[in-house]
C-alpha cells in the first residue's frame, strides 16, 4: 500500500467538518464507499434515533462478550463484588470469599518425601482445601484415586503412580 501524505493541514483543530470531505465521500448510496452520516434520510448508515446506536437496550440473558447487562441501581455492586452467573441466562453481584487471598493461593510447591521410585507418601506444607489439589510429575497432571489420593496434608500415590528417582513433583492448591 503507498503512503500517501497530506499536502494541506486545513483541519488544524481536528475538528472534521462536512466541508473537508469531498463530496464523492459522503451521504453515498449504500453501494457506494462513503463517509455515510446518521439521518433520517435513504443514504444515510442508519437513523439516528436507530435503536442500534443506544444503550437503553435490556438484555434478555448473558449469552456473549457483547451482551448488555442491565443493572439498576437497587442491584449495583458494592466495591470488591463480582459478577458471578447463576445460570446461562442470569448473573448476580456477588461478594468474593476471603479464602480467596492471593496468599492462600499455592502455586509450584514441592511436597516432602523421598522421590525414589519406593516412597509413596508425599506431605503438603498446608491442608488443601477440598477439590482444589492438582498434582504433576515431570509436568503430567496426576489423577485423584487412579494415581494418588489425598488425606489431610498428606498425597499417597497408587502403586504405578510412584514418582521415580529424579522426577519433578509439584502441586498447586488453595489452603
Amino acid at each position: 500500500m503507498a503512503l500517501t501524505r497530506i499536502k494541506s493541514r486545513l483541519i488544524l483543530d481536528g475538528t472534521l467538518v462536512a466541508a473537508d470531505v469531498h463530496a464523492d465521500y459522503k451521504d453515498g448510496t449504500a453501494a457506494t464507499p462513503s463517509l455515510r452520516t446518521l439521518g433520517t434520510g435513504a443514504a444515510q448508515a442508519c437513523a439516528g434515533d436507530d435503536a442500534r446506536l443506544s444503550d437503553d437496550r435490556v438484555a434478555s440473558g448473558l449469552r456473549t462478550a457483547t451482551t448488555v447487562v442491565d443493572i439498576s441501581g437497587a442491584t449495583a455492586p458494592t466495591a470488591g463484588q463480582v459478577l458471578t452467573a447463576i445460570d446461562d441466562e442470569s448473573a448476580a453481584w456477588a461478594d468474593l470469599p476471603e479464602s480467596l487471598d492471593p496468599a492462600d493461593v499455592i502455586v509450584g510447591e514441592v511436597p516432602t518425601g523421598d522421590i525414589d521410585g519406593v516412597n509413596d507418601d508425599f506431605t503438603l506444607a498446608n491442608t488443601p482445601v477440598a477439590g482444589t489439589l492438582q498434582v504433576y510429575v515431570e509436568g503430567v497432571r496426576m489423577k485423584l484415586t487412579d494415581d494418588y489420593t489425598v488425606s489431610g496434608a498428606v498425597i499417597t500415590f497408587v502403586s504405578g503412580a510412584i514418582p521415580e528417582t529424579g522426577d519433578n513433583l509439584l502441586v498447586d492448591y488453595r489452603k
